[in-house]
């Protein structure tokens, strides 16, 4: 299923308003044996979680847990990911609780990224992570390749609610920050959003409302 512009408008976004992005790397050319493949596609044998991201602001861990996924799915593992995993996530990292609504405020993804280095998702640890800038993407194809996904925070636009591809459009932020699972690319990204396929146009990486991409080196704990 790929997500319908009329349903973006209801889903709820979850990356916490006081997170602060860490400074951004330079981009930089990749030695030739580090280059990507031409195309990536997902492997479709591996289910996507939507962990309730629908209903609260749980996409940091939604997304870390699609990661995981992924990297299952590589090993032929396919059995997916139960949907209350990443919620449990969430009430563990921020102490939201579904009874007051008060507490859903979504997740800096520096903590959720400390507690996963020290605490497993399914038996798989953080064991380090670096940052890509998001306009480099020769070297944010090379992760997705080597790793299955990455993590994106993305700043959203009221108007990208309207578009069954996101690209370029509106002023970052108007909508709010969000966390996806970029796990393909094959001319547009392609991403894991709310647990659906969403495709992303270069545009989007290229003007602002990619914030910032983390690569995952997640290892068996």
């Amino acid at each position: 299923m790929t997500l319908r512009p009329n349903q973006l408008a209801g889903m709820k976004l979850g990356v916490h308003k006081d997170w602060t992005p860490i400074s951004q790397v330079p981009a930089k050319p990749l030695p030739m044996a580090e280059l990507a493949p031409a195309a990536y596609g997902r492997n479709y044998f591996t289910r996507r979680i939507k962990g309730f991201n629908d209903l609260y602001g749980d996409c940091v861990p939604v997304a870390c847990c699609n990661v995981v996924q992924t990297l299952l799915g590589r090993r032929g593992v396919w059995a997916p990911i139960n949907g209350q995993v990443p919620l449990d996530i969430y009430s563990v990292v921020t102490g939201f609780n579904k009874a007051d609504p008060t507490t859903d405020n979504g997740t800096d993804p520096n903590q959720m990224l400390a507690w996963w280095k020290v605490n497993s998702i399914e038996g798989y640890r953080l064991n380090s992570f670096s940052l890509i800038n998001p306009k480099d993407d020769i070297t944010y194809h090379a992760a997705i390749a080597r790793r299955g996904a990455v993590l994106a925070i993305v700043n959203l636009a009221v108007e990208q609610q309207n578009q069954l591809m996101w690209s370029a459009a509106g002023t970052p932020g108007t909508w709010g920050m969000h966390c996806i699972c970029l796990d393909q690319y094959v001319g547009p990204a392609g991403s894991t959003s709310w647990g659906e396929e969403k495709w992303i146009d270069r545009s989007f990486f290229d003007n602002g409302f990619v914030v910032q991409i983390y690569e995952l080196e997640v290892i068996e704990a």
